[in-house]
């Protein structure tokens, strides 16, 4: 049996990576994952290569918007579409494109002010940008800049 390259994520899955055969992780599987699947764009134009990974379990992958697993063992790559079209799935990616994206040099402003232990789809010590979410509430007039940031 052929080893396979797995990385640990934050969210507890195993993602795969495209060495890995495929034949021995989808053994039940009617519709084994096919890496061409992520060179495909959903409904929303996005590819899914930007939010699906491969994980280390027969049938399912990995959606790092939602947080959650597909099953696309039954239906292939038509699983992964629905997925895209719910709406779970459309508001996860409108608050993901309403994020702002730092470059990496920020780390350290980010670790001062946000808490640091966000788990990312690519387990984070790779990631070359961070995530600094909209604040729930509006800053008024008077407010301190630093208490706004720690919800004091």
């Amino acid at each position: 049996m052929a080893s396979t390259k797995v990385t640990e994520s934050k969210s507890k899955h195993r993602f795969v990576d495209r060495q890995s055969p495929i034949d021995v992780i989808d053994v039940t599987s009617t519709n084994k994952f096919r890496w061409e699947w992520l060179s495909l764009k959903d409904n929303l134009g996005d590819f899914f290569s930007s939010y699906i990974r491969k994980i280390e379990k027969d049938g399912f992958a990995w959606c790092c918007l939602c947080k959650s697993e597909i099953k696309y063992s039954g239906g292939g790559v038509r699983c992964l579409k629905v997925h895209s079209k719910s709406k779970s799935h459309e508001r996860n990616r409108a608050i993901d494109i309403s994020n702002q994206r730092l470059p990496a040099a920020m780390q350290a402003t980010r670790d001062k002010i946000c808490d640091s232990s966000r788990p990312t789809c690519s387990g984070g010590s790779s990631d070359k940008s961070i995530i600094i979410k909209q604040p729930s509430k509006k800053m008024k007039s008077g407010d301190d800049l630093r208490s706004f940031f720690k919800g004091k």
